[in-house]
Order: C-alpha cells, then sequence, then structure tokens
C-alpha cells in the first residue's frame, strides 16, 4: 500500500522540481573525499588493552548488559 503513494510522491517532487534526471552520473561521485586512514589492527589491539584494563566487575556488567 505505501508503494503507489511513494512513487506518487516521488513522480511529483520530479515535475515540481523539473529535475527529471534520475541518480548521479558515476563520473561526478568522489568516494574518497572525508576518508580517514584506518589501520584496523592497531584499533582492535587497542580495544583489548581498554578492556583488559577494566576491573572485573565492569566486564561483568559489560557481559550482561
Amino acid at each position: 500500500l505505501a508503494g503507489p503513494i511513494v512513487i506518487l510522491f516521488f513522480v511529483g517532487h520530479k515535475i515540481y522540481s523539473r529535475t527529471l534526471k534520475f541518480g548521479v552520473h558515476l563520473s561526478t561521485v568522489d568516494v574518497d573525499a572525508g576518508r580517514r586512514e584506518l589501520n584496523l589492527g592497531e584499533e582492535m589491539e587497542a580495544e583489548r588493552a581498554a578492556y583488559r584494563a577494566m576491573p572485573f566487575w565492569k566486564k561483568v556488567w559489560n557481559f550482561w548488559f
């Protein structure tokens, strides 16, 4: 039931805004902007070290909740 309503609103928006283009050309997409370097091994080791440094009661609390 929601499908026709969504399509109706989409077509109405395209007519109202007068942009009949559907989607974006792949040549204009920039996938590298804002991406940061990620070293997963270092992050996992830091997370493990933080977990090892926690007291026992906090480990139990995090396990159950």
